[in-house]
């Protein structure tokens, strides 16, 4: 049910207690440690992760062999 004033909802909150309202906010923390984690990546993945340069010039690379691969045909 909605309270249509705010003093309705404290009101609420003392009569019923905060159970509801700390489930959700639980629930919610939950939630977004989940979204955080998969975000951003953990440090123990970061030495796995290749930087800008290295995808580059590993891209560049798989090019030219797949280039002179076509060449060849």
């Amino acid at each position: 049910m909605s309270q249509p004033y705010p003093h309705d909802r404290v009101r609420a909150r003392l009569e019923d207690g905060n159970e509801l309202y700390e489930d959700a906010k639980k629930a919610m923390t939950e939630k977004g440690a989940d979204l955080r984690d998969q975000a951003v990546p953990s440090e123990s993945s970061e030495g796995e992760t290749e930087s800008s340069e290295q995808r580059i010039t590993r891209l560049e690379s798989e090019a030219e062999q797949r280039l002179s691969s076509i060449d060849k045909e």
